[in-house]
């Protein structure tokens, strides 16, 4: 449970270096240029290779192997669920057959094609977001939706959200420790059971916390409006960056678009 709670910490996002002291509106606007560059890609090889400079983004901000790795598994699966089930469902060319018993599945040309498209594209705005919050604590991004005029609900609700996700996940942690002890997670049953029983625990406890948050909140002089921060002006050095990131993605992704539509 420990590695699974490192996976949320933003402390690598604290550490000094030049990313980190960029201003954090320059930082998501070019996460959000980034996301529209692998959305409007229409070839998997740019997403594909920013998803992998991402994966060595976070290697060089000192982020241990494993954990990097833990984050972008999940992407990974998911990716790969999608490419699966669109090579089998989507098209009529059948480019590859295979014989299960009885049973012949074949892979279409067309579903092939547009589950590698999907998927690199899944890979790429993810490696875009784990990249975002490596360098950008998480105060910051709230204070830059703030600034983005984001509703002002929305933020107090992701801004609560993350902050009780570490509670709960510490309970959680608890919970585990002590069913393992109980030989809770001896045999694949009893394993189930336990996990069951943990999840509709921390739903409950959730929920309590919930009441529990509110009238502290109300004790507190509460009264619907959450105070927020200001964000400092930003400095030329940061429109510069911006600039120069910008001109540097376009050039990049009309660049290698235009090579691949002539290859």
């Amino acid at each position: 449970m420990k590695h699974t709670v490192n996976l949320f910490f933003d402390f690598f996002s604290r550490q000094d270096h030049w990313a980190r002291r960029l201003d954090v509106r320059v930082k998501m606007g070019i996460a959000v240029v980034l996301f529209a560059v692998v959305l409007g890609s229409t070839h998997c090889f740019l997403p594909l290779m920013l998803c992998s400079v991402a994966f060595l983004g976070l290697c060089c901000l000192r982020i241990p192997f494993r954990i990097a790795i833990a984050r972008f598994l999940p992407s990974w699966v998911v990716a790969f669920v999608l490419l699966v089930l669109q090579a089998f469902v989507t098209g009529q060319t059948v480019a590859y057959t295979w014989e299960v018993g009885h049973w012949t599945l074949a892979i279409k040309q067309e579903g092939l094609e547009l589950g590698l498209l999907q998927a690199s594209r899944i890979l790429g705005a993810v490696g875009v977001l784990l990249l975002l919050g490596s360098v950008a604590p998480a105060h910051e991004l709230f204070l830059g939706l703030r600034w983005c005029r984001f509703p002002k609900v929305w933020v107090e609700i992701a801004l609560l959200m993350y902050r009780y996700l570490f509670v709960f996940l510490d309970e959680a942690s608890e919970l585990l420790d002590a069913q393992r002890i109980r030989l809770g997670y001896g045999r694949a049953r009893t394993a189930v059971a336990s996990a069951g029983s943990l999840l509709g625990a921390v739903m409950v406890r959730s929920i309590e916390q919930s009441t529990r948050t509110h009238e502290a909140m109300l004790a507190r002089g509460y009264t619907g409006d959450y105070p927020f921060g200001q964000l400092k002006r930003m400095a030329k050095r940061d429109y510069g960056v911006f600039i120069l990131a910008l001109v540097l993605i376009l050039c990049l992704y009309f660049g290698i678009e235009k090579e691949v539509i002539l290859w």
